[in-house]
């Protein structure tokens, strides 16, 4: 029996909202969901939004199109270890490319 449910959600103008679900006659709901969304143009902007993936770091990268990873300041693929924002760094491994559309300049 599957208990959980995965959703993407795309904030259209910045507020918050709560996601009510009316269950079926017989089913328990353990919690809701709230949802906050923050004014920003470039989505995920610090790679922040999803933990870089343990070894190498091979993995999507939450909000952006391409790039093959993250990396902490520990991982084997950042340029000299500083992390110029937070605490990750997108990894570009090869001929890759790294972007996202962005909307409302």
């Amino acid at each position: 029996m599957k208990t959980s449910k995965t959703v993407e959600i795309v904030g259209g103008s910045r507020g918050a909202v709560r996601i009510l679900i009316n269950p079926p006659a017989g089913l328990e709901l353990a919690n809701d969901t709230a949802v906050n969304v923050v004014s920003s143009i470039v989505r995920n902007a610090s790679f922040e939004s999803n933990e870089a993936p343990g070894g190498v770091g091979i993995g999507s990268i939450v909000s952006w199109n391409g790039g093959t990873g993250l990396n902490l300041a520990a991982g084997p693929f950042h340029d000299n270890g500083a992390i110029p924002d937070r605490r990750q760094v997108a990894v570009l491994q090869g001929n890759n490319t790294l972007s996202q559309e962005i909307e409302g300049l």
